[in-house]
């Protein structure tokens, strides 16, 4: 194997590769990257066994071939050399590796691809298009809710519902739930569930103004982006009927001021974490009391509200509920509350798309 390429588009290329390289891999061949060197380009192939990702580059291939490079071997030589730079890199038949630019020549040693797993291929069931910043949002406001407990693996993921000319995302912990919904072009009615650790890895990796593709198949899924596709399997199972929990009839409903708002919940973190870890929420005419109380102190602050409906004394955990506020990008939310022993939901007062929902803490008589 024999290829010439500039240094930046390598860094970049291996930049892309490096998120599916497993970490913790007992593996000396799963620590590396394939390099696959084939008419006018490279591809480069890295797995942990839960998601793969391959990624092409253009470059002057002086002779194909296919070899495993140690992946942190290959970056730490590549960002110490000039980005405009050419990099000339040859494996030969003793399996040495030489990276020759300007006047640097390193060699280190390169593996055979021959028990690389090969790069997952998938029957399409359907797929769909969307933007990069859209897929972006729908990952990044709901991460917060995706649970962590690996016994519920099916919540540590996230589920995207197809509709007509839009698509939802949800995730829930047993706490929480986040909700966000936007409009794409689709026409098919379909649902899946995206394990978490997949969806970061793609957030870390797309670009907004990029034409992403998602393509599904019987347990697995292809995104495809830019050069680029990551392969992830995909959580089957009942996810949990979250519309269950939207306030329907709401018996007290609050508009806030966001940011002062997610101020004080800042402020009662500081001693509610000594004891309870709880915020108690009084809601009476055009103001909310905002309480906690631990071993070392309390807070109080006292905001102006504009309120529907009925007085209202509630408890939540503060740090999820400053999480759920943070998501939001209105100047003002609206908070609809059915009584001190259901959940409450939150709504953006401007923005569409978004809602959050927390169960509340139970309150000592």
């Amino acid at each position: 194997m024999h290829f010439k390429i500039r240094v930046g588009d390598f860094i970049e290329a291996i930049r892309i590769a490096q998120r599916g390289v497993n970490k913790a891999s007992q593996s000396t061949l799963l620590e590396g990257i394939l390099f696959d060197a084939k008419e006018n380009s490279i591809t480069l192939y890295t797995t942990d066994l839960k998601i793969s990702l391959k990624t092409s580059v253009e470059c002057e291939v002086l002779k194909e071939g296919r070899y495993v490079l140690n992946s942190n071997m290959i970056s730490d030589i590549v960002s110490k050399l000039k980005s405009d730079d050419i990099l000339d890199l040859e494996v030969g038949e003793d399996k040495n590796a030489r990276v020759r630019s300007g006047r640097t020549r390193i060699n280190f040693v390169a593996l055979e691809a021959s028990d690389f797993p090969d790069f997952p291929e998938i029957s399409e069931d359907f797929n769909v298009d969307l933007k990069g910043s859209v897929l972006k949002e729908l990952i990044s406001k709901t991460r917060v809710s995706v649970s962590q407990d690996e016994n519920r693996l099916i919540y540590t993921g996230v589920k995207f519902s197809l509709g007509l000319g839009e698509i939802t995302a949800v995730s829930l912990d047993g706490y929480r739930v986040s909700v966000v919904n936007k409009e794409i072009s689709s026409n098919i009615r379909e649902s899946f569930i995206i394990p978490s650790n997949a969806l970061n890895e793609v957030e870390k990796l797309i670009k907004d103004d990029e034409d992403i593709k998602i393509v599904k198949g019987k347990n697995h899924a292809m995104i495809y982006f830019s050069n680029s596709i990551l392969y992830t399997r995909l959580f089957e199972g009942d996810f949990f009927n979250y519309e269950t929990l939207i306030s329907k009839e709401s018996k007290t409903e609050v508009i806030v001021l966001k940011d002062e708002f997610k101020n004080c919940l800042d402020r009662s973190m500081i001693v509610a974490k000594t004891n309870l870890n709880m915020v108690k929420l009084d809601i009476k005419e055009d103001n909310m009391n905002i309480k906690s109380q631990g071993n070392l102190g309390e807070t109080s602050d006292d905001i102006d509200i504009s309120k529907k409906g009925e007085d209202l004394v509630i408890g939540f955990n503060p740090r999820y509920l400053k999480e759920g506020v943070s998501l939001f990008s209105d100047d003002k939310i609206r908070l609809a509350f059915s009584d001190d022993a259901s959940p409450v939901t939150i709504y953006p007062t401007v923005e569409e798309g978004l809602i959050y929902i927390l169960l509340p803490v139970r309150l000592s008589k």
